[in-house]
């Protein structure tokens, strides 16, 4: 066979093969994929093919990293990709696409059996895919940093107008006293209480700032300890609540152990978050420091890839839902307890596990690595020491305690 010109192999895919049965010589198309290597490590298989005489076989052995897989896979990948998936679905179904994939991610056992190795990686694909798994992100964000904004612009604007109310009613009060001059107030005359207090209500009462601003401030820098707007009452100006206290400044009805709740159980959330992104991050680099990993099962960076990019739908989907409930909390204050008990405990009992079951699942059913869980639990412990040794050195040379733990060098 002569293999750098047409790959003559004797396929029938619309029937089951079988070797005393043999089909009509068909000649394969050129393909982007390469059709005379490992689906996993890449080794050249043409010798194998070479060999094909008479018939064509079922399935294949690699000699180089012993991966099983079945010919027409590896032959005919195109025939077998699955059309609801973001590398192989047409353009015009691409939106519908990126939905269908984000659904059947969440069963990974399904999605990592209907994708394999032999299948091309759409490196471009799958790079949109990642800012559509994004998109849900900053909408959440988006929405609880709005619905917040606007609570709380509208709780400081009738928080104004009822004082204002409350100092016009009592002006009325004493205005309606028969004998101003024989009674007196707190120990003052009451004339000169009217005055005052007259002086007061006619003085300016606004929220100096726009809904607008309002919005925007806290959507680009959520970070900043103070605002651009001012509230006026009374003649008096005091700073309008800043971008960084609205969640906490925020009157929330039915009690304070509610909102204490809530709000000192974000520093554990968002740390348990900030290390399921690490774990996301560093799970593929850190595969090859064990034994039983990519260099002895010789598997190509960009299935690593392609399982990285699937696996950001567990933080995707873990950080929206969290931030829809807290919108939900601030928004629906008979559904506060129950929405802000789901946004802290989500993150924390929820994103790593089904992280680490995604990736075990994918490296049993995709890349066929035996003793799946054993490999996480391998890597997820090299991880957390990668993220301890990143942390001490952050400490030490950036945050200039040093001396507090060793001498200098």
């Amino acid at each position: 066979m002569d293999a750098g010109g047409a790959l003559v192999v004797y396929l029938q895919l619309e029937c089951p093969w079988s070797e005393q049965s043999v089909p009509e010589p068909m000649t394969l198309a050129p393909s982007t994929t390469d059709l005379s290597k490992c689906p996993r490590c890449g080794y050249d298989l043409r010798g194998a093919l070479a060999n094909w005489t008479e018939a064509c076989p079922l399935d294949g052995t690699c000699t180089e990293c012993g991966l099983h897989f079945d010919w027409a896979h590896v032959l005919r990948p195109e025939k077998f990709a699955p059309a609801w998936c973001v590398e192989f679905s047409p353009r015009r179904g691409f939106p519908g696409a990126c939905v269908s994939t984000f659904v059947r991610s969440f069963r990974p056992w399904r999605f990592w059996r209907t994708l394999n190795m032999s299948m091309e990686i759409r490196r471009l694909r799958l790079l949109v895919y990642v800012v559509m798994l994004l998109s849900p992100v900053i909408l959440g964000y988006a929405s609880l940093q709005t619905v917040t904004a606007l609570r709380m612009r509208f709780q400081v604007q009738r928080s104004v107008s009822q004082y204002k109310r409350e100092v016009q009613a009592y002006v009325t009060q004493l205005q309606m006293d028969p004998e101003p001059s024989e009674r007196s107030v707190f120990g003052r005359d009451t004339r000169d209480e009217l005055a005052r207090w007259q002086a007061v209500a006619n003085a300016t009462y606004a929220v100096n700032h726009s809904y607008v601003a309002t919005v925007v401030e806290p959507l680009l820098f959520p970070w900043r300890t103070s605002s651009t707007g001012t509230i006026t009452v009374g003649g008096q100006t005091t700073p309008y609540p800043a971008p960084g206290e609205l969640h906490l400044a925020l009157d929330v009805r039915g009690g304070q152990r509610a909102a204490r709740f809530s709000w000192d159980a974000i520093g554990t959330s968002l740390a348990v978050v900030l290390l399921g992104l690490w774990i996301w991050l560093l799970l593929p680099v850190s595969f090859v420091l064990l034994p039983v990993s990519r260099r002895r099962a010789k598997v190509r960076w960009a299935h690593f890839l392609r399982i990285t990019t699937y696996a950001l739908v567990v933080p995707s989907a873990v950080i929206t839902v969290s931030m829809l409930a807290l919108t939900a909390g601030f928004s629906i204050n008979r559904l506060r307890n129950e929405m802000f008990g789901l946004a802290h405990l989500l993150p924390r009992y929820a994103m790593i596990p089904l992280l680490l079951a995604f990736w075990a699942v994918a490296i049993k059913r995709y890349l066929h690595i035996p003793h799946n869980w054993a490999v996480v639990f391998l890597l997820s412990i090299v991880v957390v020491l990668v993220l301890g040794v990143a942390l001490w050195f952050v400490v030490v040379f950036f945050l200039g305690v040093f001396d507090l733990v060793g001498p200098r060098w």
